[in-house]
């Protein structure tokens, strides 16, 4: 009878009211971001491996969502974990980035999650001349790299991070 309680009590977070809430179900005051397979590369770039993420997915209330990315739905937004130093001040290693994955193309100049050369990065691209496009660092230990639109597959575009400090 214990271990039949403990496995109840494992898979069920709270009760609202007669409605029991799983621990995967989200409560419909909050938003659920997945987190994408792998994480980018804030450095040179990095494969995507099966590196053992801290974060699952994250859920935060709708408010929030609402407040800090006003127009973007929900649901096209994704999590992806930063690794690196590359763009410190703008993205720091170990940050989660949130992706507006309805992004799939380079439209500005923006930072965006992106595979190039088989590896996943969060950078700034800029475009210099008709389909070329500049890789840039935050950090100004890396150099810029130039690169053909086309060699590159954008996920989508870099919109906000969280970055845990440690004191």
């Amino acid at each position: 009878f214990r271990s039949a309680f403990l496995r109840i009590a494992d898979e069920v977070t709270r009760f609202s009211g007669t409605h029991v809430v799983s621990r995967d179900e989200t409560d419909p005051a909050y938003v659920r971001f997945p987190l994408l397979e792998g994480y980018a590369g804030m450095g040179p770039g990095t494969f995507i491996s099966d590196y053992p993420e801290v974060v699952k997915d994250l859920r935060v209330s709708r408010e929030w969502v609402s407040q800090k990315m006003p127009g973007i739905p929900h649901d096209v937004i994704r999590v992806i974990t930063g690794r690196g130093d590359s763009m410190r001040g703008q993205y720091n290693d170990g940050d989660l980035i949130f992706v507006d994955t309805r992004v799939k193309s380079f439209d500005q100049d923006s930072a965006y999650c992106f595979r190039w050369a088989g590896r996943v990065q969060v950078k700034r691209l800029q475009l210099i001349k008709p389909g070329v496009v500049r890789i840039l660092s935050k950090n100004p230990d890396y150099e810029s790299i130039d690169a053909e639109v086309e060699e590159i597959e954008i996920g989508g575009r870099a919109i906000a991070a969280w970055t845990l400090r440690e004191f």
